[in-house]
């Protein structure tokens, strides 16, 4: 096994498991994740469960048939599992070279991806590829695809089970252009083999490796009474990510106002570089498709098993943000009310329910920043008459029952 050049660890691998693990010769550069789960015990579950998190989920993606899922299996026991988020991968020849056989600086074969969009399509030359849609986890169906330079990006399509639909990963990262307090991907919308999908560039490339928050946050367990938001910001500085709090305060805010309910640990996390190990900062937001859930017109009972990442850290969090950063509050949706207008995919009520949503959003950070101005000046009077208007917290609490309804989440 090796971490794009450097040799990590000997195994022997079988039908994608690994069934022995011999010396190790670098335990700097092994995964995170190996850690995560058992500590710096390196054995066959460690390795295997990293394995499976790494893959495509064969029983849980959606569109995968039968006749796909045997495809895929008879590609993952030929592949040398190269990824388009990381530089692990395993060297089965003396011969084999990370420079000759990586994704990021050599064309690849999108024949598998383009299988999960167009079933009917037959390649026979299809179990002898290497493809970075093997090493591609989530449960929406998705694939890679390269550009002339070589970039790549990413397809997604929606699912109407989930309740996501391309448009609204477009429309968050619209938001968040405006709102302008973290780094985000930017997605547009395609058309791929009669699906509609957003599309992103990847943000990792050939010197980064991406490490996702859960990652960080098992590095050791989380004590029962322990906050978790707290416990997070801890492991983060045990690696030297010294701006967590800073990170996690406005990353539970841009949802909160986004109304996103489908943050985890899974879907943001940190920057590594590659040669070196060290931690280079978070990575843009992605994976925001669950933004304006109120819309979606979700059961109680829906909206519930959808996660509110860090949920009781979201008051203080919201404080935070508002108190220290500016957000403008005089930007333009016109663009986003032409994207949502010309969409094919979603009915004139749901479209009709998001914009109400965007502009009660708009209303409501209009309200508490006209808030934060007056706590401004009351704090910086010199005048103590009583007549004054005594000195208030910014709106929040209005902006969370306006937002998100007065019923507390369990």
């Amino acid at each position: 096994m090796c971490n794009k050049n450097t040799e990590l660890m000997e195994v022997e691998i079988e039908a994608g498991k690994i069934t022995k693990i011999g010396a190790i010769h670098n335990r700097d550069l092994l995964p995170l994740g190996f850690k995560s789960i058992i500590g710096d015990d390196v054995n066959l579950q460690v390795v295997n469960k990293w394995m499976k998190k790494r893959c495509i989920p064969l029983d849980k993606r959606i569109g995968m048939t039968p006749d796909l899922t045997i495809t895929t299996k008879n590609v993952l026991r030929k592949s040398h599992y190269f990824s388009l988020t990381d530089h692990y991968w395993f060297k089965y020849r003396p011969g084999d070279k990370w420079l000759d056989l990586n994704f990021f600086t050599n064309r690849y074969s999108e024949s598998l991806g383009e299988l999960y969009f167009s079933s009917w399509k037959k390649d026979p030359t299809i179990n002898t590829i290497n493809s970075p849609d093997i090493t591609t986890n989530g449960v929406l169906r998705k694939r890679w695809t390269q550009d002339e330079n070589l970039d790549s990006w990413l397809l997604k399509s929606g699912s109407v089970i989930y309740n996501q639909h391309p448009v609204l990963e477009v429309l968050a990262s619209m938001m968040m252009d405006k709102l302008n307090l973290l780094p985000h991907v930017e997605y547009t919308l395609v058309i791929d083999n009669m699906w509609l999908c957003s599309k992103c560039k990847n943000f990792v490339d050939q010197e980064t490796e991406f490490i996702p928050a859960s990652n960080i946050y098992n590095l050791e367990p989380c004590r029962e009474h322990e906050d978790k938001f707290l416990h997070l910001v801890k492991m983060c500085e045990s690696l030297g990510i010294t701006d967590a709090e800073d990170y996690l305060n406005r990353l539970i805010t841009v949802d909160s106002i986004l109304e996103n309910r489908d943050r985890h640990l899974g879907n943001f996390g940190v920057l590594r570089n590659v040669e070196t190990g060290d931690y280079i900062g978070f990575a843009p937001i992605f994976d925001s498709g669950s933004a304006f859930s109120g819309a979606n017109k979700l059961h109680k009972k829906d909206a519930k098993s959808l996660n509110r990442l860090f949920e009781a850290h979201r008051k203080d969090a919201l404080k935070y943000t508002f108190n220290k950063y500016d957000i403008d509050t005089s930007f333009k949706t016109d663009d986003i009310e032409e994207v949502l207008a010309n969409y094919p995919g979603m009915s004139q009520d749901a479209k009709k329910a998001v914009r109400t949503e965007i502009s009660n959003i708009k209303t409501d950070l209009i309200k508490c920043m006209e808030e934060k101005a007056v706590n401004i000046c009351a704090n910086t009077s010199q005048d103590k008459s009583p007549k004054k208007e005594k000195y208030r917290e910014p709106a929040v609490a209005e902006f969370e029952m306006e937002i998100f309804g007065s019923e507390p989440d369990i």
